[in-house]
C-alpha cells in the first residue's frame, strides 16, 4: 500500500503547477496560467492544437518564468508511476523518431534516475488541466 510520503515533494513552483503552460507551441521558456479566466476563452485551441494566434497579445502580457514561486492555487503536478510500460509500438514508433532526429527532446527511459536540479524525483508528471492530460518529461 503506497503512502504519501512515497511520494516526492514537489518545490511550490509554477513548473510543478496543472495550470502551467508553455507560452509558445509545444516548448518555452516562459510559461502561462491555464487557471487565469482571461485563457478560458481559448483552452480549446491552447490544449488541442498548441494554437496561440488568437491569444499572442495576452501571452505576451501575462506570460512568466517557470521557477517563479506558485500562488495560491497551485496545483501541484501527479507523479506517474515509472513501471507502467510503454507499448512494443509505441516504443518503436519513439525510437524511430528519434534516431531521425524528429523529437525536440529524446526520451530516456531513466526516468527513475533524477538529475542534478531536476523539478521532481522521476523527472515525469502528468499536469491536468481542464480534462486534458499531458505529460511532462524533463
Amino acid at each position: 500500500m503506497s503512502t504519501n510520503s512515497d511520494k516526492p515533494e514537489l518545490l511550490k513552483i509554477c513548473t510543478n503547477c496543472n495550470y502551467s503552460f508553455p507560452s509558445e507551441p509545444f516548448v518555452s521558456d516562459f510559461a502561462i496560467c491555464l487557471n487565469d479566466p482571461e485563457f478560458e476563452p481559448y483552452l480549446d485551441d491552447l490544449l488541442e492544437n498548441q494554437d496561440f494566434s488568437r491569444c499572442q497579445e495576452l501571452v505576451k502580457q501575462k506570460r512568466f518564468d517557470w521557477e517563479q514561486e506558485a500562488c495560491p492555487d497551485f496545483d501541484p503536478v501527479e507523479v506517474i508511476d515509472e513501471d507502467v510500460p510503454l507499448s512494443p509500438e509505441l516504443s518503436d514508433a519513439i525510437e524511430k523518431l528519434a534516431r531521425g532526429g524528429e523529437l525536440i527532446y529524446p526520451l530516456q527511459r531513466q526516468w527513475s534516475k533524477p538529475t542534478s536540479g531536476s523539478r521532481f524525483s522521476d523527472n515525469s508528471a502528468t499536469r491536468k488541466v481542464s480534462g486534458w492530460s499531458l505529460r511532462t518529461c524533463w
